[in-house]
């Protein structure tokens, strides 16, 4: 739905991604998605979690860098976007 949309970026609340899901599901979709994720750090995978799905599509995903505020709750993405520096928060 992210292609049909032509959504580039997408921020995800309780994701619930252990780490070996989120290598699967960039694996699977090494094309066409880019995955972020911050997990809880006392329950990966089973609580909590947020995330960016990038559409490399049409993103930049090179200059992508995701900062953790707070594990599984709050994260900053900086990414380029059209030649401006952009800095998102979820």
């Amino acid at each position: 739905e992210m292609r049909n949309q032509k959504i580039g970026i997408l921020c995800v609340q309780e994701t619930h991604l252990s780490p070996e899901h989120q290598l699967q599901i960039n694996s699977l979709y090494v094309y066409r998605l880019l995955v972020l994720n911050s997990s809880d750090t006392a329950h990966p995978g089973s609580s909590a979690g947020v995330a960016i799905i990038l559409n490399k599509e049409i993103t930049n995903t090179l200059s992508a860098k995701l900062h953790t505020i707070i594990p599984g709750h709050a994260i900053v993405l900086s990414i380029n976007w059209h030649d401006v520096k952009v800095i998102l928060m979820g």
